[in-house]
């Protein structure tokens, strides 16, 4: 344990690697807090769906308040909410869903994140982002262009804001083939799959999908680690020979 007073916010903690994050924060003491629409196992729930926009201002003020309450010596911020749906062409998704999974997968982190690291400045807190990224985001995939295009819209940011050098310590993690309930999804898709699917369901069968408990050991790893630079791009979780390292 780090025995440093801290402050964690995570996103998409009721399932997957959020929920295996919020399950391990190595922090003590530490305040957690979960951004979702459903409960995390832990901490305090802020309810919202950060696929609405309309939401988006009551979870910023609520984070902007619990890190207001205390005194912290550090606060993070990880945002791991997502979806892979609709897993459809571009043309053909339905327009609501489409526009709900862009405005997740590509706008919430970011706004709740520059809302984050201005509280942060505010109260002389030094800021940890970290981000989440995909496998995605380096190869075009047909039925994936809000998932893809969103998740390399995390790598950006994450390079811009390191690159202000402001005093934020942001990275991004690019989970390879870990079995989470999104991937259980995109698997046990058959009519109008993506190609990602038969790929994910073969890594299955041969027993080579990492555990989100073992992926979000890694992502913790990275942020205690200050040789870890702002900045960087880090793949986790199953990640093929040759792929290692940040980039």
């Amino acid at each position: 344990m780090h025995h440093m007073s801290a402050f964690v916010c995570i996103t998409g903690a009721s399932s997957g690697i959020g929920r295996a994050l919020a399950m391990s924060v190595p922090f003590d003491p530490c305040t957690l807090v979960t951004v979702n629409r459903r409960p995390a196992p832990r901490g305090e729930w802020i309810e919202g769906d950060l696929a609405d926009p309309s939401a988006w201002p009551d979870v910023v003020r609520r984070v902007s308040e619990g890190l207001g309450a205390g005194r912290y010596d550090r606060a993070l911020l990880l945002h791991f909410a997502g979806t892979g749906a609709p897993h459809a062409t571009t043309a053909g998704a339905d327009l609501d869903e489409y526009t709900s999974a862009f405005l997740l997968n590509a706008a919430a982190g970011p706004v709740l994140a520059k809302a984050f690291i201005a509280d942060c400045r505010a109260a002389e807190v030094p800021a940890t982002v970290v981000l989440c990224s995909s496998p995605g985001a380096a190869v075009p995939m047909p039925g994936m262009s809000h998932y893809g295009a969103g998740k390399l819209a995390m790598e950006y940011w994450t390079r811009a804001v390191a690159a202000e050098d402001d005093g934020v310590r942001a990275l991004a993690v690019v989970p390879y083939a870990v079995d989470t309930p999104m991937v259980r999804e995109v698997i046990g898709k058959t009519v109008g799959a993506p190609p990602i699917a038969a790929i994910l369901r073969a890594a299955a069968e041969r027993g080579e999908l990492a555990s989100a408990e073992g992926t979000a050991a890694e992502i913790w790893r990275l942020v205690v680690d200050d040789r870890v630079e702002s900045g960087s791009v880090v793949p986790v979780g199953a990640v093929p020979p040759g792929m290692r390292g940040a980039t």
